[in-house]
């Protein structure tokens, strides 16, 4: 599958509405028939939309109200995260719903530790973000072995 031409993540993160029509291009839409209509893509997809709109609010925080510059940068890069993956989840639910999960909660533990410090929590979540971090790694490559297998 090819992107439509001007797509890139820049224009996507721009441009916000694009956002669903590429998860309609990627997963397809939901149908009566689809494997995407059961209670793990549903769970799947309610957690991924939910994700993704933590995701933009926490980057508007960041943009807009962050107390300063470091704390700025923590929403920022939490919520390009969150939102990268939360996307990741929805386009390959259809296939690899284990690894969308493995996805969905590394990106979790991922945003909201650096999320936490933004807003004044303990230094010491820095510590658990790479947790986070190693189940997104963990999760992808989780998603080449379903693909690989067929």
């Amino acid at each position: 599958m090819t992107l439509p031409p001007g797509w890139n993540v820049r224009s996507l993160l721009d441009n916000g509405p694009r956002l669903a029509e590429l998860c309609l291009l990627l997963g397809g839409e939901l149908g009566q028939d689809s494997p995407l209509t059961g209670r793990m893509g549903m769970t799947i997809g309610v957690l991924a939309a939910i994700s993704a709109g933590i995701a933009v609010a926490a980057g508007a925080f960041g943009a807009h109200g962050a107390a300063g510059p470091q704390e700025a940068e923590w929403l920022r890069t939490g919520g390009i995260y969150q939102l990268v993956h939360a996307v990741a989840a929805l386009a390959i639910m259809r296939f690899a719903r284990g690894p969308a999960i493995m996805l969905l909660a590394g990106a979790a533990i991922f945003a909201f530790t650096l999320y936490l410090m933004a807003l004044g929590g303990p230094r010491w979540l820095g510590a658990v973000t790479p947790i986070g971090g190693s189940l997104l790694i963990v999760g992808w490559f989780w998603a080449a072995w379903v693909y690989r297998r067929g």
